[in-house]
């Protein structure tokens, strides 16, 4: 079944929603085979809070920041880590092109 059927499907016993219970199914998951789970296409505050109440490692997406080049992104990396000089995030490897990733439970 599809995230977005189970968010449609009737609540289950008391009132959570299937969707919920498949979100914290995976994510459970992740941390049971040791791995991090990482949160695709966060959007708002209520979803990031709600994610990292359900313990998710990481969350991406326009909430957190638009997709930028890796220059921009780690000029926004040192400033949201409170960085001054950026020495130590200009060293690391650059990032992906694939948008933003924050994580949910530093």
């Amino acid at each position: 079944m599809a995230l977005a059927e189970a968010d449609t499907a009737p609540p289950l016993e008391g009132g959570t929603s299937r969707l919920t219970v498949q979100i914290h199914a995976t994510i459970e998951l992740g941390h049971r085979l040791g791995l991090k789970v990482v949160a695709e296409g966060v959007e708002d505050k209520l979803t990031a809070e709600w994610l990292a109440q359900l313990q998710c490692d990481i969350g991406q997406g326009n909430f957190f920041s638009a997709p930028l080049p890796s220059a921009e992104f780690l000029k926004w990396m040192d400033e949201w880590a409170g960085n001054q000089n950026g020495e130590h995030t200009a060293k690391r490897n650059k990032p992906s092109e694939g948008g933003t990733v924050v994580s949910l439970t530093a």
